[in-house]
């Protein structure tokens, strides 16, 4: 297990995170909405072996961190940004997936002298989606109801924090329920569905065609959560951007796939 600390950002929050200084860059880990930071823990030890510093975090609301009022992206952006100050690191390369790629992205636009690269896993530029907003309303429909009703009780989400261990959900698709569940007996169901209804209304389209360091999106062929198509259109609207699909792979292939998905990210690193 990953030790860690925590560090107080900007409004008091605690924010638990690791750092381990090695000899090459930074690699700041950003996990999706609903999950936490153990999702990136095998990328974590296979770059510290590399040389890399090695940084990840739980954003507010999520794992072990605090859950405060405010859940907003711009603020789980700020926190990174203090995250940073606080470890007295100048340049990073972001590395991040679903929910987390969109806190990176809107980190780039408002601190972008602290980019040097970004990888995006399982991304999308505009979440507007037909699809996304269904399954938006529908979850914020549904776990309204759980905390309300006491007879579940256990799904309320109001324990001060945990995480999950992905290890065990490896080979699962994008809706294996049990994966989903225990996800969410670890966030608190406010940050749940704020966090839902603000990415919901993003969309970094104008800003990621202005990107002028290198980016790596790395796409499950089959990912229901964001198409793949998005991926592949991303990919034109960065101009300096590389695009590696992983066949018969859906929204999670840091979970499912850990070991290509690290090799695509350090063959970009390497460049």
């Amino acid at each position: 297990m990953i030790s860690g600390k925590y560090f107080i950002s900007f409004d008091r929050t605690r924010i638990w995170y690791s750092h381990s200084k090695g000899k090459k860059d930074n690699l700041l880990f950003l996990h999706g909405l609903t999950g936490n930071s153990t999702a990136w823990f095998p990328a974590y030890e296979y770059f510290l072996k590399k040389g890399f510093s090695c940084t990840l975090m739980d954003t507010r609301g999520h794992g072990m961190s605090d859950k405060p009022v405010d859940y907003m992206v711009k603020t789980c952006a700020k926190d990174v940004f203090m995250l940073l100050k606080h470890l007295n690191i100048k340049k990073t390369i972001i590395i991040g997936h679903c929910g987390g790629s969109m806190i990176a992205m809107n980190f780039a636009e408002r601190y972008p002298k602290y980019i040097k690269k970004i990888v995006l896993v399982s991304s999308s530029y505009n979440v507007k989606s037909s699809y996304y907003n269904f399954v938006r309303y529908y979850a914020c429909l549904v776990f309204s109801l759980i905390f309300l009703f006491p007879a579940f009780k256990l799904l309320r989400l109001e324990k001060k924090g945990g995480w999950v261990d992905y290890k065990y959900y490896r080979g699962t698709s994008d809706l294996y329920f049990p994966r989903i569940f225990d996800d969410l007996k670890h966030v608190n169901i406010i940050p749940f569905i704020k966090s839902y209804y603000d990415i919901g209304k993003l969309n970094y389209k104008k800003k990621i065609k202005s990107f002028d360091y290198p980016v790596l999106i790395i796409h499950g062929e089959k990912d229901t959560t964001f198409p793949v198509k998005i991926a592949y259109k991303m990919n034109k609207l960065i101009k300096n951007s590389d695009l590696q699909i992983i066949m018969n792979e859906g929204h999670i292939p840091l979970v499912n796939n850990p070991e290509l998905v690290n090799e695509l990210i350090y063959g970009f690193l390497k460049r």
